[in-house]
C-alpha cells in the first residue's frame, strides 16, 4: 500500500490540475504541478503531459483576447470617422462640399476596413499550411519582377539587384511569394526613411535559397526588432501608418513553406531581412 500511494502521489495532484480547466490557473500553479510530479516516469509524464495541455491554453487565450483587442482598436478609428462624418451630412445636409468630402472620408475608411479584413483573412489562410497553394517558383526572375516594381513605385529611390544568372526553384506559391517580397520593401519604403534605398540580392546553395532584401535607412530601435513580426504591431517611429500585419503575413507565409525570415537591424544603419526557404529542383515539363 505504501509503494502504490508514493508511486502514485503525482497523480493525485491531477485532480486539482482538471479542476483548473474551466478556469484561470493561479500563477505557478503548473510549476508546482510539475514539481510534483516526483520521479516515477511514467505518472510524471502523464502529470506534465496535462500541465503543458493547460499552458498551451492558457496561451492560447491569452493571444486570442489580445487579437480581438488589437482588431478591435484598428476597426474603431474608421468607424468613428464614418460615424461623424455621416453625422455631419446630416446636420449640413444643404452644403455640397461639405457633403463631398464626407463621402470622400468615408470611402477611404471603407477601403481601409476592407483591406484590413482581407489581410486577416488571408493571415488566417496561410497559418492553415494545408491550405497553402504549392508550385515550383523560380525566385530569380521573380525578385527581378519586384526589383522593377519598386523602381515604378518609388522612382526617387536606388534599386540595386544582385542576381544570379540561373534558375533557382523553391516549393511556394508565386503570388504569396511575390506578396512576401512587396511586403518586406513596403516596409523597407514607409519606415526607412525618404532617403533609404533598396538592394535585392539572391544567394544559393544546395539545399536552401536566400532572398536578402536590405535597406541603408533609419533602421529599427532595438526594443521594437523582436516584435516587428507580431499582429498588429506598429513602431512608433514617425513613419508612414499601417495595420501591422505586414511581416506577420510574412512570417506566417515563408514558415508556413518550410522556410525562416530572420530580420538584422541597427539604428542609423538600414535593415537586412533574409528569407530562407528550402531549394527544389525545376518543374518537370508536361
Amino acid at each position: 500500500t505504501l509503494v502504490v500511494r508514493r508511486t502514485t502521489r503525482p497523480l493525485s495532484t491531477l485532480t486539482d490540475l482538471v479542476a483548473t480547466l474551466g478556469e484561470r490557473p493561479p500563477t505557478g500553479a503548473m510549476r508546482r504541478v510539475r514539481q510534483s510530479a516526483g520521479k516515477y516516469r511514467e505518472s510524471a509524464t502523464l502529470t506534465n503531459a496535462i500541465a503543458a495541455l493547460v499552458d498551451r491554453r492558457a496561451r492560447t487565450e491569452t493571444e486570442l483576447r489580445d487579437f480581438i483587442a488589437n482588431a478591435s482598436h484598428e476597426l474603431r478609428t474608421p468607424l468613428t470617422k464614418i460615424q461623424g462624418w455621416s453625422e455631419l451630412h446630416f446636420q449640413r445636409p444643404s452644403q455640397i462640399e461639405h457633403t463631398e468630402r464626407a463621402m470622400r472620408s468615408i470611402v477611404e475608411e471603407c477601403d481601409r476596413m476592407r483591406s484590413l479584413l482581407d489581410q486577416l483573412t488571408l493571415l488566417a489562410r496561410v497559418e492553415a499550411p494545408q491550405q497553402l497553394p504549392t508550385e515550383h517558383v523560380e525566385v530569380c526572375a521573380l525578385c527581378a519582377v519586384i526589383a522593377e516594381d519598386v523602381a515604378v513605385i518609388a522612382p526617387d529611390r536606388t534599386v540595386t539587384t544582385a542576381i544570379p544568372d540561373e534558375e533557382l526553384f523553391v516549393s511556394a506559391h508565386a503570388d504569396r511569394l511575390a506578396q512576401v517580397l512587396r511586403n518586406i520593401v513596403s516596409n523597407s519604403l514607409a519606415h526607412g526613411g525618404p532617403a533609404a534605398d533598396i538592394q535585392i540580392t539572391v544567394e544559393a546553395d544546395p539545399d536552401t535559397v536566400r532572398m536578402v532584401l536590405a535597406d541603408n535607412g533609419d533602421g529599427i530601435p532595438a526594443g521594437d526588432r523582436e516584435r516587428v513580426f507580431e499582429r498588429f504591431f506598429t513602431s512608433a517611429d514617425g513613419g508612414v501608418a499601417g495595420s501591422g500585419l505586414g511581416l506577420a503575413i510574412v512570417h506566417a507565409i515563408v514558415t508556413g513553406y518550410g522556410g525562416s525570415v530572420v530580420l538584422q537591424s541597427e539604428p542609423g544603419c538600414g535593415t537586412q531581412v533574409t528569407v530562407t526557404l528550402p531549394r527544389v529542383g525545376a518543374a518537370p515539363t508536361s
